[in-house]
C-alpha cells in the first residue's frame, strides 16, 4: 500500500488498507463506528428519493441469519460516500440493511466489540456524483434462485436452460439482458 494509505480516517478512525487512486479507499472498521448511537455514518438520500427505503424487518432478517450462521462480521463490503462539500460527511450508498443488522445485533448484545467490517469509501466532489455511483452499484442483476449453490442439480439446470433458450429463440421480443423482460 502507498505511504498515504497509513493515514487514519477522521470519522472512521480506521487506518486505510488500500488507496485505490484518488476516488476510493478501503478500510477495516470496527462495527461500533458504523452502527450505533455514535456513528458518523448516515444513509445517503437522493434528492429525487433514489435510495431504497430502509426496512427494519429486512435488517432484522439479516441479523437473524447472521446469528444462525454464527457470523461475527458482515458478508460483503459496505460502500460509503464521502461528501467533499460537507465536512467529510459519510453516507451509506450500499449496505444500509447490513448496517441495520449490525445495529440489531449490537442492541441484543450479540455484536462483539472487535467485529470488523470491510468498508470502501468513495471520495467525490459533486452531490450528483453520489447518485451516479448509487446507480452504477445497483445496476447489477439479481441471481436467479436456480443459480444459487445447491438449489438444483446439474441435470435440472441443463433442462431449464434448454427450455429457456427455446423460449428466447421463439419470443425474442420478451428477452433482454436484464432480468426484467
Amino acid at each position: 500500500a502507498p505511504a498515504a494509505a497509513a493515514a487514519r480516517h477522521p470519522l472512521l478512525g480506521a487506518v486505510c488498507l488500500s488507496d485505490v487512486g484518488s476516488q476510493k479507499k478501503v478500510y477495516v472498521v470496527p462495527a461500533r463506528r458504523l452502527a450505533g448511537p455514535d456513528s458518523a455514518v448516515r444513509v445517503w438520500e437522493a434528492a429525487d428519493g433514489g435510495q431504497r427505503s430502509f426496512r427494519p424487518e429486512r435488517a432484522a432478517a439479516i441479523a437473524a441469519h447472521m446469528r444462525q450462521q454464527g457470523r461475527a462480521g458482515l458478508p460483503g463490503v459496505i460502500t460509503l460516500f464521502e461528501h467533499a462539500d460537507a465536512g467529510k460527511k459519510l453516507s451509506v450508498l450500499d449496505g444500509q440493511h447490513r448496517l441495520g443488522a449490525l445495529e440489531v445485533l449490537g442492541k441484543q448484545g450479540r455484536l462483539g466489540a472487535d467485529a470488523a467490517v470491510l468498508v470502501e469509501v468513495f471520495h467525490e466532489a459533486a452531490g450528483d456524483s453520489a447518485a451516479a455511483l448509487f446507480t452504477e452499484i445497483n445496476q447489477a442483476q439479481p441471481i436467479r434462485g436456480v443459480d444459487m449453490p445447491g438449489a438444483a442439480d446439474g441435470a435440472a439446470k441443463r433442462v431449464l436452460e434448454e427450455a429457456l433458450q427455446m423460449l428466447k429463440r421463439k419470443y425474442k421480443q420478451c428477452f433482454k439482458p436484464s432480468a426484467n423482460p
